[in-house]
Parts: structure tokens; sequence; C-alpha cells
């Protein structure tokens, strides 16, 4: 999207912080090398003993091996899945977060260009484009008007916010934005409103605080200001499927065979999953005061 046909503009300033999403990148990186270490070891080690114990001669003894290694592979071979599969949630929300950033840095330069600002069905629908690599045609959206169905049984849901550096080591939070997608009656069409609380973001509103305090990787050194982006998968208590069904667990919804995800969220039904959150310096089109 290059706003009116001009030259697609790069997201300034745009880097991808150091986040909870980056940590457990690694531990779920060394959690699969240490699952392939223990599974050698029962495959050598184990087995090996059993032999120890129990003659090469004796009748029985392969089944008995097989009866005792095999559920432990089994066992590994599933948190092997889940572990992918979580590192794939992860890395689609991030995708979706810096596609976002991407987005709406050119539409703001195009604004600018305009002599106007950004406004939120700008955001409404680059929301929408970014989020397709996880929710395909509609499925981001309601399947009744005024519910919470959704194909998936989750949705997406997204939080931004403008902090401003004060020029003594702290910084604010000026407005800040959360979006839900809303009708499949009119496709492109969200939810939005702002927060009071930090009960459903990893980043928290503030007033004259350090720049840590909002969010830990936050930095306001050169004193532009920052908008940050936290990406969501949003599932509740009170989500239903297309049929209306609602689902006993996180693991249920998002189809891990053993790992049930923790929600991130203080609060909101404990409904905050895989999130990202991304940083970056705005291009002009973004101003001070809060989209419309």
């Amino acid at each position: 999207m290059t706003g009116g046909g001009k030259q697609k503009v790069p997201a300034a300033g745009c880097s991808e912080e150091f986040s909870l999403t980056t940590v457990c990148r690694e531990i779920k990186k060394q959690a699969v090398l240490a699952a392939s270490y223990v599974r050698r070891f029962f495959l050598t080690t184990v087995c090996r003993k059993i032999r120890t114990f129990i003659p090469l001669n004796t009748k029985g003894s392969i089944i008995i091996e097989f009866a005792v290694c095999m559920p432990v592979l089994i066992i590994l071979l599933f948190y092997i899945h889940d572990l992918s599969r979580l590192k794939r949630y992860y890395d689609q929300t991030e995708f979706v977060a810096q596609q976002m950033v991407n987005i709406l840095q050119n539409i703001a330069y195009s604004r600018a260009q305009e002599g106007s600002t950004i406004s939120v069905p700008d955001i409404e629908r680059a929301a929408s484009l970014a989020y397709l690599s996880i929710y395909p045609g509609t499925t981001m959206f309601t399947t009744k008007s005024g519910s919470q169905n959704h194909v998936l049984n989750h949705q997406p849901r997204i939080y931004m916010y403008y902090v401003e550096s004060n020029g003594d080591g702290t910084a604010s939070t000026v407005w800040n934005l959360w979006l839900r997608s809303g009708s499949y009656t009119t496709p492109t069409s969200w939810s939005n409103s702002y927060l009071t609380s930090n009960d459903h973001s990893l980043v928290s509103l503030g007033t004259d605080v350090p720049p840590s305090s909002i969010y830990p990787s936050l930095k306001m050194d050169d004193g532009k200001p920052r908008i940050i982006l936290d990406v969501q998968l949003r599932w509740g208590s009170d989500q239903r499927d297309a049929d209306g069904k609602t689902a006993a667990s996180a693991r249920e919804v998002f189809k891990f065979l053993t790992v049930n995800p923790t929600s991130k969220a203080v609060s909101d039904n404990g409904s905050t999953y895989f999130p990202a959150v991304v940083t970056f310096t705005p291009n002009a089109g973004f101003s001070r005061t809060r989209p419309q």
C-alpha cells in the first residue's frame, strides 16, 4: 500500500524491540535441543540399562524395551509438535506487527503529503490487511451481528500507544487506541475505543514516568515520539465458534496436543495470547492528537 501511487517509504525508525517474544524464541530453541538429547538418551542409555538387567536371550526382552521407550518417545514427539506450533504462532503475530508498521508508515507519509493525518479507518484497513496471514478471507470478523462468534474461535486485537518524551528522562502516554474486529455484515468494520487501565496489554499507561515503566525496552533518548504497537490473538471464556460452541481451554482453541498456552493479560478473562510488541518512530502523518 503506497497511498495513491506514491513511492513506498520504508518504516522510519522501525525496529523490533527486545520483548518476551525474543525470550520465548530462545527458550523454545533450547527446549527442542534438550528434547533431542533426551530422546537419544532414552534410545541408548536407558535401553542399554534394560539390556543389562534383562539378558538378550530372555524371552520378551525386546517387547519390554519397546514398552518402556515408546511412551517416552510419543510424549517427546507431542512436545516437539507443540513447541513448533507455539513458535509458529509467535512468528505469525510478529509478522503481523511488522506488516502493520510498514503499512501505517506509508499511509502516514501519504497523509502528510496531503496535509492531513492518519485516521482510525486507516488503522483499521491496515489491520485487516496485515492479519490476513492468520485469518484468511473474513474469518477475523464475527459470524453473527453483536456476538463473539468467530470461525476459528479467536479473534485479532490491537493496542496502539503514542508516547512522548518530557525532556527530563521521563515519558508520558499521550494517547492510546485499541481495536477488535467487528461484524461480519461489514467485513472491514472494527470496534475501537481507548484504555484506562493496564489490564489488557503488555504496554502500560503512564504520565511522567521512566520509559521502561511503559514498556521495558522503550527508549526515548533522542526526544522523538514513539508509537508502540501490541498485536495479539484474543480468546476468552466468552468466545464461541461459528456454531456457538465454547472451548474448555486455550489448548483446545489453538490446537495443541499437550501444551496449554498461558494468557499474558492481567485480566480481561485471560484473553491475551502470543503478543508481539513493536516500537517505532512515527512519520509526520501521525499526530499527538488521537486519531478519529
